[in-house]
């Protein structure tokens, strides 16, 4: 009996030694929910996988993310895949890190200004490790959010002229680009005019403090354009607090919060573009691809953002707050010619009503 023991046990140490290790390290989400969602949605995944995955959430700082990171490298848990995202105000220290201890890795996001991104070149070039970057068109998503809402707008109230008020991020690449989407609305021919973008780093809470301010300042507002959705509660919430004005307020935003598609299924607030929780599955599906030798470095296009209107929230809310993700048998993903498409949400909700079936 103590042979076999020995023998699981040895059979057992061969094979974690032949696994292949993956390690997200991901922003905290005591603040930011939307990690948590991308979080669970990889844990899902990788519960289908032939490969060891571990998160390490981390305070959304550039000098923590360095530490920990650097740490990981040095220490007998070194991994063989390193997804994160970057900050654009750090350079390219980690860049160089990471090539030093030759750990292939996948960024998350574009955060790096037009400058940054021409000094690091597409993924493979300067940067030999550096195989992807799983990104997102945020103009693109800006744009569909701002549409989403001018025509909700004229639908109700055709005649009157329009007036957005923009509630951006943090000052870096990701929020411009959604910022530009929106600014491609304006239109003074058309009647549309943007009053002005204030930056609230994802803050509700600085949404709390500031609001009041922003529509005092321009109490035409008609159309409030959100660059999260935990910003667009809290404007909804300070609305129907303080009621600084009479006509109606159409809200907008990104990220799917199970708080927020409620208020779109409700009707208070007016639409929701997201799905890019779902990135960290696509750096996944990629480690996946150069796991069976298809690809070696592949520059991935941006994605694109989906859309939610009162008109199929229900839908998208039972699958983001049943967390319907979970019941998903992800396996394919992970064979031989399985990389494309990449995962959307609709895809995986299509699956779901396939399954119940």
């Amino acid at each position: 009996m103590q042979k076999i023991l020995v023998l699981l046990f040895g059979i057992l140490v061969t094979n974690l030694a032949y696994a292949v290790n993956i390690t997200f390290v991901l922003p905290d989400y005591k603040e930011h929910k939307f990690w948590e969602i991308v979080a669970d949605n990889i844990r899902s995944m990788a519960n289908d996988s032939p490969y060891s995955v571990d998160i390490i959430h981390i305070a959304d700082n550039r000098f923590t993310q360095y530490e920990v990171i650097s740490e990981l490298l040095q220490s007998d848990s070194k991994p063989d895949y390193l997804v994160y995202r970057p900050f654009n105000n750090t350079g390219f220290q980690l860049f160089d890190l990471l090539e030093e201890h030759q750990v292939k890795f996948i960024t998350l996001e574009n955060v790096f200004t037009p400058e940054q991104a021409k000094l690091a070149r597409k993924p493979g070039e300067r940067f030999k490790y550096w195989l992807n970057q799983v990104e997102y068109d945020q103009s693109q998503g800006g744009a569909l959010l701002a549409q989403s809402l001018i025509e909700q707008h004229r639908i109700e109230q055709a005649k009157l002229p329009i007036f957005i008020t923009g509630i951006s991020g943090t000052h870096e690449t990701l929020s411009y680009n959604r910022n530009n989407g929106l600014l491609t609305f304006f239109a003074p021919e058309k009647q549309i005019t943007i009053n002005q973008i204030f930056y609230m780093d994802f803050e509700s809470s600085r949404v709390k403090t500031h609001f009041k301010q922003v529509i005092k300042r321009y109490p035409n507002t008609n159309i409030v354009w959100c660059a999260g959705g935990q910003m667009a509660l809290e404007v909804l919430n300070q609305l129907k607090q303080h009621q600084p004005v009479q006509h109606k307020v159409l809200i907008g935003g990104f990220d799917w919060l199970p708080d927020a598609i409620e208020k779109v299924s409700q009707g208070e607030l007016s639409a929701l573009v997201g799905g890019h929780f779902l990135m960290g599955n696509i750096a996944l599906q990629l480690i996946a691809s150069y796991e069976n030798k298809q690809i070696k470095v592949k520059t991935l296009h941006p994605l694109k953002f989906e859309l939610i209107t009162q008109q199929n929230a229900e839908t998208y809310l039972a699958f983001i707050e049943n967390r319907q993700w979970r019941l998903l048998d992800y396996t394919a993903y992970f064979t031989a010619g399985a990389s494309e498409p990449y995962i959307t949400v609709k895809g995986l909700i299509n699956q779901v009503i396939s399954a119940a079936h």
